[in-house]
């Protein structure tokens, strides 16, 4: 059986803190096999008896190729602001929130430069999974719009670092404080 483990941690005794890394192997394979597993999902809902009908790609393949490839690069750019307000919306100042790029792991990044609390943390982990992710896949049923489809599935395949990470919060006591160090990779906890 694969066994994936996606945070690796180092834990400093007299401080009570912890540095937590990701293991972006373990992070590709789960986004991989999430999103095949979505898009199956997808397609044996598109093919159900409802009968939606996807009409928003017709005509010219390369121009409808290039308008796709620069939502989907706005939308990536829209998933790392929303982090960021979320944080601001937690307590956070603007000021304390940078962004960025890491084209050596093909990451754009949102990143909390001081301590915040679990429930900030975990708020603004989730806030674009659900925002730009689930609710724009359900809306794009309605709407019957492949784009929106397409955008909405590689939002929640871009999110799953976050799921993971979010699902490790839910372990730990209330009082633990977030904050991202060094690189995109890794996080310092204490408690």
């Amino acid at each position: 059986m694969l066994k994936l483990d996606f945070l690796k941690g180092e834990h400093y005794m007299k401080d009570k803190k912890y540095q937590i890394e990701y293991d972006l192997v373990a992070m590709n394979i789960f986004g991989i096999v999430y999103t095949i597993l979505l898009c199956l999902g997808t397609y044996l809902l598109i093919k159900t008896p409802l009968g939606y009908k996807f009409g928003d790609i017709n005509g010219d393949f390369i121009l409808t190729f290039v308008i796709i490839f620069i939502l989907y690069l706005c939308w990536i750019c829209l998933h790392e602001f929303i982090h960021g307000i979320f944080y601001c919306l937690g307590g956070t100042k603007w000021q304390n929130i940078s962004f960025g790029v890491a084209l050596e792991k093909g990451i754009l990044f949102c990143k909390c430069c001081k301590p915040i609390t679990k429930k900030n943390a975990m708020i603004s982990l989730q806030a674009p999974f659900m925002l730009i992710g689930v609710i724009t896949y359900i809306i794009s049923f309605f709407t019957g719009s492949y784009i929106l489809l397409f955008l909405s599935i590689a939002n929640i395949n871009g999110a799953c670092g976050d799921i993971v990470v979010f699902n490790f919060f839910l372990h730990l006591p209330k009082d633990t404080m977030f904050k991202e160090i060094g690189d995109t990779s890794s996080f310092m906890l204490s408690t």
